[in-house]
């Protein structure tokens, strides 16, 4: 499974949550996962799997790309 870079995805998913108006306490709850380790990710502090990304991109409506940069 790839990894990637956690401050560089971070940032991206920060900026897409809250332009979507999301906490992050509501992508914890809709992931089952703790607010916690989204704040670590987005702070680069915990590792961004691509799975991790491609759920955060499904709860946000947002593709992939937006995440990643592509």
């Amino acid at each position: 499974m790839a990894t990637y870079k956690a401050s560089k995805y971070g940032e991206r998913i920060k900026h897409l949550r809250q332009d979507k108006g999301f906490t992050q306490q509501r992508i914890a709850d809709h992931l089952g996962w703790s607010q916690a380790e989204i704040s670590q990710m987005e702070n680069g502090i915990r590792v961004i799997t691509l799975d991790n990304a491609v759920d955060i991109a499904d709860v946000l409506g947002v593709s992939i790309a937006d995440i990643v940069g592509e």
